[in-house]
C-alpha cells in the first residue's frame, strides 16, 4: 500500500511500502489503528533506517485529537530497559514486597519509583531519584512506603537501562513468589497457567499505570471452551485490581486472556495447600500490541470507583 493511499484506507496497517513507495514488507500486515470517523486520522510514515518504519497519526482515545507515533518492524524488537511495570504486590497482613533493581551498566543511574494501589497512585518524594551505582543492585521494600492489599509498581530510569524484578513473601516468609517486570503496558495479555479445583486459588492482577480509565474484558479458556470473566470492568487511572478466577471458573487447568481499551499490565498468581505455597508470573503481551507513544496531547485526569479485589 503506497503512503499516499494510507489515509483513505479503512485500517492503518503495518505498511507494505515506505515513503519512497519501494516495497518493504508483505501486504496485509498487522493493523495498528482503525482509520475513519472519530477513531483516527492523518496517518503518515517514514523509514527508521533499520528496516522498519515510524508511523504517526492522530486519534481521540483521550477525548482530544492527540498525536501518536509507533515504531514498527517486520520482526519484533523488545523495548529498551528504561521502564518496568510490576503488577503484583501486597504489603498488608504478613505480606512483604521487594523491588529488586539491577544496574548492569558502567555508569551510575537514578530510578524513579511510584506505586499504583486501590486508592490510586502513590509517588513518594524520596523515591523520585533512587541512586543505583554501576554494576550493583538496590532493594526497595515497598512496605516502607505503602500499606495496601492491592499494590503495583512502576520503575523508570531516565538516564540509563536497568533490570527490575519483584519478590513477595508471606506466611512469615514460609512462601514467596517472584517475577520479572514488564517493559511496557499492552492492550492484550495472555496467561497460560491457572487452577481453581482442589484447594487451589488463581488471581489475575491488573495494573493501570496510565492517566485514563480503562475497560477490561477477561476471558477464561477451560477444557470446554471460553468462559466469560469480568466484562467491561472500569479500572481507574493509577489503580490496581485483583480478579479471583475461582469466582468464574472451576477447572484443574485453564488459561486466561485480558483485553483492555488502553494499555495495562497483567500478572497471575496461584496459591495452594491453604496458601502454604504460591507461584506467580507476568503475562505474555505481543510486541505488536505494545503501547504507542503520545508525542503531543492534552490529557484530562480522570478517576472513578473500583471494585475491591480479594486475596
Amino acid at each position: 500500500m503506497a503512503l499516499a493511499a494510507l489515509a483513505a484506507a479503512s485500517v492503518l496497517p503495518v505498511p507494505a511500502r515506505c515513503a519512497t513507495a519501494v516495497p518493504q514488507w508483505k501486504e496485509n500486515g498487522i493493523a495498528l489503528r482503525e482509520i475513519g470517523g472519530s477513531n483516527a486520522m492523518s496517518p503518515c510514515m517514514v523509514p527508521d533506517g533499520a528496516g522498519g518504519a515510524i508511523v504517526a497519526w492522530q486519534d481521540q482515545r483521550s477525548g482530544f485529537w492527540d498525536i501518536y507515533a509507533q515504531r514498527i518492524s517486520d520482526a519484533p524488537h523488545p523495548p529498551a530497559l528504561t521502564t518496568w511495570y510490576l503488577a503484583e504486590g501486597c504489603t498488608q497482613g504478613d505480606m512483604e514486597t521487594f523491588l529488586l533493581v539491577q544496574n548492569p551498566g558502567d555508569g551510575d543511574v537514578a530510578v524513579a519509583i511510584e506505586f499504583d494501589t486501590e486508592q490510586g497512585k502513590v509517588a513518594p518524594p524520596e523515591l523520585r531519584a533512587v541512586s543505583v551505582p554501576a554494576h550493583s543492585r538496590r532493594t526497595i521494600k515497598a512496605n516502607d512506603w505503602v500499606n495496601t492489599f492491592e499494590l503495583s509498581a512502576h520503575v523508570f530510569c531516565p538516564d540509563g537501562e536497568v533490570v527490575v524484578e519483584r519478590s513477595m513473601y508471606g506466611g512469615d516468609r514460609n512462601w514467596a513468589t517472584n517475577s520479572m517486570g514488564a517493559p511496557a503496558p499492552s492492550r492484550e495479555w495472555y496467561l497460560a497457567e491457572g487452577c481453581t479445583q482442589g484447594d487451589m486459588e488463581t488471581f489475575l492482577l491488573v495494573q493501570n499505570p496510565g492517566g485514563e480509565p480503562v475497560k477490561l474484558d477477561v476471558t477464561f479458556m477451560g477444557s470446554s471452551g471460553p468462559v466469560d470473566g469480568p466484562q467491561g470492568f472500569v479500572l481507574a487511572p493509577g489503580h490496581r485490581v485483583t480478579f479471583k478466577a475461582n469466582d468464574f471458573i472451576a477447572e484443574w487447568g485453564f488459561s486466561a486472556v485480558v483485553r483492555a481499551s488502553r494499555p495495562v499490565v497483567c500478572e497471575r498468581a496461584v496459591y495452594g495447600n491453604g496458601r502454604a505455597w504460591a507461584h506467580d508470573s507476568i503475562g505474555h503481551a505481543p510486541y505488536r500490541d505494545l503501547a504507542p507513544t503520545c508525542l503531543w496531547g492534552r490529557r484530562e485526569r480522570a478517576s472513578g470507583p473500583r471494585r475491591a479485589g480479594s486475596r
